[in-house]
This record gives C-alpha cells, sequence and structure tokens, in this order.
C-alpha cells in the first residue's frame, strides 16, 4: 500500500491537484492507496473511501502557526500509528510536512518520492537559505529517495543543490 501526503487537494483545484489525480488513478486501478490531506472546509468528510484510495482529511485551521502545527500533530501520530499499513511516502509539492514524513520514512525504513511542481530548488522550497533551520529543512528534504519535476530546468537546480541525476526523474506536466 502507499501512502499520499498532499496538504492541498481535491476540492481546491490546481495543476498539481490535477497531476496528483492523474497518478492516484493509475495507481489505484492495481494497488491501493491512503491519501492524507488538509481539511479546508468543515463540511468536507474526514474519511472518504472511492475505490482503492481512502482519504483521510486532517483539521486544519487557517491560522498559519496554528493550522500548521496542528497539522503536523494529526501527521506525526498518524505516520507513527499506521507505519506498518504502507511501504512508500509520495510527498506533493514538499513542505513542513516533508520533513516529517522524511524523518519518519527514515525512521522505519520506508521509500519516500517527492514531486515538486515549483521551479524552487529544494534549499530554497520554503524560503532563501538564510536560517540554520531552514538549512537543516533542505538537508531533510534531499534525503528523499527520489524527486519527481516537471522540466529539465527544475532537474538542473537540484543537480546544483547535489542531487545526484540517478534519483531524478523528469514528467512533464501535460495537465495544465
Amino acid at each position: 500500500m502507499y501512502l499520499f501526503l498532499s496538504f492541498q487537494f481535491v476540492p481546491l483545484i490546481g495543476g498539481a491537484e490535477k497531476f496528483l489525480l492523474y497518478i492516484l488513478e493509475k495507481i489505484t486501478k492495481k494497488d491501493k492507496v491512503i491519501l492524507l490531506t488538509a481539511r479546508f472546509k468543515s463540511d468536507l468528510p474526514k474519511k472518504e473511501l472511492k475505490g482503492n484510495l481512502i482519504i483521510y482529511r486532517l483539521r486544519y485551521i487557517p491560522l498559519w502557526i496554528i493550522g500548521t502545527l496542528l497539522f503536523l500533530i494529526q501527521l506525526f501520530f498518524f505516520l507513527i500509528v499506521c507505519h506498518k499499513k504502507y511501504n512508500l511516502i509520495f510527498i506533493n509539492n514538499p513542505k513542513y510536512e516533508a520533513v516529517l514524513a522524511i524523518l519518519l520514512a527514515k525512521i522505519f525504513h520506508k521509500k519516500t518520492i517527492l514531486l515538486i511542481t515549483t521551479t524552487l530548488c529544494p534549499r530554497d522550497i520554503l524560503k532563501e537559505n538564510k536560517t540554520k533551520f531552514i538549512s537543516f529543512v533542505s538537508l531533510i528534504l534531499k534525503k528523499a529517495d527520489v524527486f519527481v519535476v516537471l522540466t529539465k530546468e527544475m532537474e538542473s537546480y537540484l543537480i546544483e543543490d547535489r542531487i545526484p541525476k540517478k534519483r531524478i526523474r523528469i514528467i512533464p506536466n501535460g495537465v495544465d
């Protein structure tokens, strides 16, 4: 079973969400998938079953620090409690939740894939690399097993950031 982590998901929709829907559609034909996402609207179900796809929407409060901390705490417990259910973590548009997921994946010997749909390199995903904390975050993000990017330019950013080319896959964005 696979675990997908995407802070935003349907009904919020954009290019990254369309791309994720496409990937999930292909994978769920053969395998079961758990998707963890934020519940931005209280009327959305906390858990939803769509064939081989189980969607868990974790509570999110739209106050940046409080909402992010609440989401991370829920994610932490979910990843620990359910670590035997999945063998791979796919992280869509990594931010702070990716750091937590990668650290726990390494502890539990799980593979991780980062889908980066922005033109920023890992050291810039959160902010410019000016603080020790951001340097730490960048270091953790680099521990992912595979990076999926949309363009050769994005691949070159990762290579500049010392990510080996053999860990980078290019899948052009044909969804937008």
